[in-house]
């Protein structure tokens, strides 16, 4: 036996009943059991059920006459069905054949048919085939054999109030269409789990909804409140949590439920402290703490405001309506720039329907509080809201978490591995690239496995002295023990000191300076700054003026060198970030995410790279793609916000306020004017420039052979004259093009160079040292686009090479 359950659209319903709801649903019922042979195993509102034997009657021929009803009944065409009706097949179990069989001579209650489903195998789909992200593709092929055991929850059914579904055969529900990820509240005992199995298909960014949440076994992990407690940076949450922990027993009761139904969360993250993590963490407290209406898992939902990324407010609703959850997490970045547009209130509308059956957590990016009081106000009009907010993590937060991680391994850390760690942590962060607890959780990794390696050699060194040592009295051993088991435990800069990378060491900064070539100009007019900062012992802000690959990079962390040998700094460390970083995506987030950037860079040097980045969409993104999404009025458009001239004037005031920060802005005289048509006060603030000159064919030449040399890497014979010639004859339509980057272009050559030398080396069984002409031909053959190329300073694994841009 098989059933067949069609779900309506509450909307629809609402709009084309005068009266009652639930007369759509008995036409349908009615002319689907005279044409077919079929009986209705539940009627409701928005939700029917139908049982048919598979062998008297094929699944094909059922969705045909119920296409064939809508058309004929509702006048309703394939689109408006493909919006409107959704429809589930599914296989019934023998238990459940014997539980319809026993339930048909009960009287009815309420007009509908009542019985408890435990379907073997379903699947959910449009009438047309609905894939999760919005794309059409066969449904029935799509759906055919894919596995769960699962109840459709769907909108409030006003004819079966009193059905509260029997949840003694409870399983792990599969939370998503078709089959996203698997977890919530494992079953009730005696029942197995291990054969509830979900496969999950490929995701689609922002149109996907996410799992979270884990699984509650005894024993697997901690309490979710203890690991919130345990959490840096995150003391709104804990508060949270705190509170609901103290009155979670009279929440739990009939009398204060209500109270809990009304409460919505909002928070304010920034993307780098671990949100999902901690929305992950806040289900599974409110799961232990028995706050949740159901023992579904959590879904997160981004939710698209007009072309945005994510799922428009009706695709939400639909999802939301079938989907088994008992916790969305609502992701309404998008709409914090238009968030009393009557659209959105309508969606809040929707959701404080469902109050009973979900919780919400709405989320939105770390924002200014007069932002942040705005969302709150509108979801406060239909919920009671909690503000969560979860500000970037400073430095001291970054290391006390690290330490924490480290002791979960059972490792400490000495002073010296810890300096070596905040080296390695100015070096993410140097290239604008940092990802917050990702990353820390990357180093930490790092830093066990190279404890582990080093632990496991000495061990082995060890071996051939066991004998020796057992033969040693036992209280010389006892003393010796704990340095041992120290030696074990503790990170030290020993195991660690690959972590970052080293440059030169044998030579001073302003050495360095003076070997650069083709910056005997840059060093005069870096001297006398120098002097002056030397003097005043106040850094300044100054302006790189020059094209790309110029040497302004290389010239600013050797200044950041200079300027913590004389005390002028403290850390002398280079930030590099491009002004996009600094820039927000939605009102109000660009002023924390420029004050975090330029807190990470005090007493150190803030350089800020590409000052106008080639940005398609600050607000949304109005690609011609999404048109069948959106269903706004065209003359209604996004406000404009200029999210760069905001950054650049809270840097501008960060500068004026911070004397211990350096800002060093590396631009070309194009973009100087610009920004000085911006932000007029840029002279005031940063006064000092520096101008750095291109290079000349003969410098460019001596710059690759400088790379080869300090590379340790040698040429075969006559390659030193073939390269000073290639640069020599370069054609000006690539050195006079405007896209022409200098060193870059040279340092992109080399890199590929040296590449090929070492494949070859490889195959050919050598040391891999010498560059042949075959491998510096095969480089330069490479088009100037890829050439002038910007590439990561990083090479992650294996060869970190010393260069010159």
């Amino acid at each position: 036996m098989r059933a067949l359950t069609v779900f309506i659209d509450e909307q629809w319903l609402a709009a084309v009943s005068e009266k009652d709801m639930s007369v759509p649903s008995h036409i349908i019922a009615k002319d689907m059991t005279e044409q077919l042979p079929l009986e209705v195993q539940y009627l409701g509102v928005t939700k029917t059920t139908f049982i048919y034997d598979e062998n008297v009657l094929d699944e094909e021929k059922a969705v045909y006459y119920l296409r064939q009803i809508l058309q004929n009944r509702f006048e309703m065409d394939y689109d408006v069905q493909e919006a409107i009706i959704n429809y589930r097949i599914s296989a019934l179990s023998d238990e459940d054949e014997e539980d319809d069989e026993s339930e048909q001579n009960e009287p009815e209650s309420g007009g509908a048919h009542k019985r408890k489903s435990s379907g073997k195998e379903s699947h959910t789909e449009k009438l047309t085939g609905f894939e999760e992200g919005g794309s059409k593709e066969s449904g029935h092929e799509q759906a055919k054999g894919a596995s769960s055991r699962k109840r459709m929850r769907t909108a409030p059914d006003t004819s079966t109030k009193e059905d509260s579904e029997d949840s003694d055969d409870t399983e792990i529900v599969t939370v998503g269409e078709e089959g996203a990820g698997t977890l919530g509240k494992p079953s009730k005992k005696g029942k197995d789990q291990d054969n509830v199995k979900s496969k999950k298909p490929e995701k689609k960014l922002g149109q996907d909804p996410i799992s979270f949440g884990n699984k509650k076994e005894d024993g697997d992990i901690a309490p979710a409140f203890q690991r919130i407690k345990n959490l840096k940076g995150s003391d709104s949450l804990i508060s949270l949590c705190e509170r609901l922990n103290r009155i979670a027993p009279a929440l739990q009761t009939e009398e204060f439920i209500d109270v809990l139904e009304d409460r919505a969360y909002l928070f304010s993250a920034e993307q780098d402290i671990g949100i999902n993590a901690r929305v992950s963490m806040f289900f599974d407290f409110m799961r232990d703490e028995n706050l949740l209406p159901s023992e579904y898992g959590g879904c997160e939902i981004q939710l698209a405001c007009g072309r945005s990324i994510g799922l428009p407010t009706t695709m939400a609703k639909q999802f939301i309506v079938q989907t088994e959850a008992s916790m969305y997490c609502i992701d309404i970045s998008a709409w914090v720039g238009q968030i009393d547009d009557p659209e959105f209130r309508d969606f809040l509308l929707f959701l404080y329907g469902q109050k009973d059956m979900y919780r919400y957590v709405f989320r939105i990016p770390y924002v200014e509080k007069k932002i942040l009081n705005q969302v709150a106000d509108v979801i406060g009009d239909i919920f009671t809201v909690e503000v969560v907010t979860l500000p970037p993590l400073n430095q001291k937060l970054l290391e006390e978490t690290a330490v924490s991680q480290l002791e979960d391994y059972g490792y400490s850390i000495s002073p010296e591995a810890l300096t070596i760690f905040r080296k390695r942590i100015a070096e993410e962060k140097s290239d604008g690239r940092f990802y917050g607890m990702n990353t820390i959780g990357k180093i930490v990794k790092e830093m066990v496995l190279k404890k582990l390696e080093q632990s496991i050699t000495e061990e082995e060194k060890d071996k051939p002295d066991a004998k020796n040592e057992k033969k040693k009295s036992s209280k010389a051993s006892e003393n010796k023990k704990p340095t041992e088991e120290k030696s074990l435990t503790e990170i030290t800069g020993k195991d660690i000191g690959d972590l970052i990378v080293k440059h030169h060491d044998t030579s001073t900064p302003e050495q360095e300076l003076v070997d650069m070539i083709g910056t005997e100009e840059v060093r005069e007019q870096l001297n006398i700054l120098i002097k002056e900062m030397s003097e005043t012992k106040q850094p300044l802000n100054i302006r790189f003026v020059g094209n790309p690959g110029t040497g302004r990079t290389v010239v600013a962390r050797l200044l950041g060198d200079i300027l913590r040998e004389k005390g002028i700094l403290k850390k002398g460390e280079i930030i590099e970030h491009s002004m996009k970083d600094l820039m927000g995506t939605v009102p109000g987030e660009t002023v924390p995410k420029t004050l975090s950037i330029c807190r990470d860079a005090l007493d150190s040097i803030l350089f800020i790279d590409e000052p106008y980045p080639e940005i398609k969409e600050m607000v949304g993104d109005l690609d011609e793609e999404s048109e069948d999404f959106d269903d706004t009025d065209e003359d209604n458009d996004k406000p404009e916000y200029n999210f760069h001239k905001e950054a650049l004037e809270t840097l501008i005031s960060e500068m004026e306020a911070n004397r211990n920060l350096v800002v060093i802005l590396a631009l070309t005289f194009e973009e100087l004017e610009k920004v000085r048509k911006d932000v007029p006060d840029i002279d005031k603030v940063m006064y000092s420039e520096i101008e750095f000159k291109d290079f000349s064919r003969k410098e460019l030449g001596d710059i690759f052979l400088r790379m080869v040399r300090r590379n340790k890497f040698s040429l075969e014979e006559g390659l030193r004259e073939e390269i000073l010639k290639y640069f020599d004859k370069l054609p000006e339509k690539v050195t006079k093009s405007g896209k022409f980057t200098n060193a870059r272009y040279v340092r992109n050559l080399f890199d590929m160079t040296w590449s090929k030398t070492l494949l070859r080396a490889e195959i050919d069984q050598n040391d891999g040292r010498l560059i042949t002409r075959q491998d510096f031909r095969l480089a330069a053959s490479e088009s100037a686009e890829i050439l002038n190329k910007k590439e990561p300073r990083k090479y992650p694994l294996g060869f970190r090479l010393e260069t010159d841009d």
